[in-house]
């Protein structure tokens, strides 16, 4: 991925630490696709896994997503932070992620699994009364559609 010139450099976030910061503690992203110059943007709730540097996301196992998905794997997505709108200064207190990575259908059962851990941990914190409750029969993620973004680059931005 080419690195794009910034325009307000001072805004720029370079430290890996922080950028990894804002991930951990996002809810949700939004997600762009792009199927034959057809752009598509969903917003989805998300689990980062620091050991894999992938974002894992749940959905159907068939729909627009999968369709935009096989046709085009590359994606881009933002995740914001928002503290709010500064009155009488004319502008939006924020930090901001934008990710580019390659999305893929996750098929194997052992990692539907991990991603769903991975997705309870991000979004429940250390609840593993829920994980055991929601992964207690094997059947419980054979239905379901896992997808992983393997991110290959992260840029931030902020106005705090």
């Amino acid at each position: 991925m080419s690195k794009f010139h910034m325009g307000k450099q001072e805004r720029e976030i370079t430290d890996n630490a922080v950028k990894l910061g804002i991930l951990k503690k996002a809810k949700y992203m939004v997600l762009a696709l792009c199927k034959e110059n057809q752009p598509y943007a969903v917003s989805l709730s998300y689990g980062y896994d620091a050991l894999r540097n992938a974002v894992y996301f749940h959905c159907a196992e068939e729909g627009m997503k999968m369709d935009f998905i096989l046709c085009n794997p590359q994606v881009c997505a933002t995740v914001i932070e928002d503290h709010g709108y500064a009155q009488d200064d004319c502008t939006q207190n924020y930090r901001s992620l934008v990710l580019w990575g390659k999305l893929r259908k996750v098929e194997e059962t052992d990692e539907k699994k991990h991603a769903f851990k991975v997705m309870f941990r991000h979004l429940e914190g250390e609840n593993e009364a829920m994980s055991a409750r929601m992964l207690n029969e094997e059947d419980a993620v054979v239905g379901v559609g896992v997808l992983r973004l393997d991110i290959e680059q992260i840029d931030a931005k902020g106005n705090l």
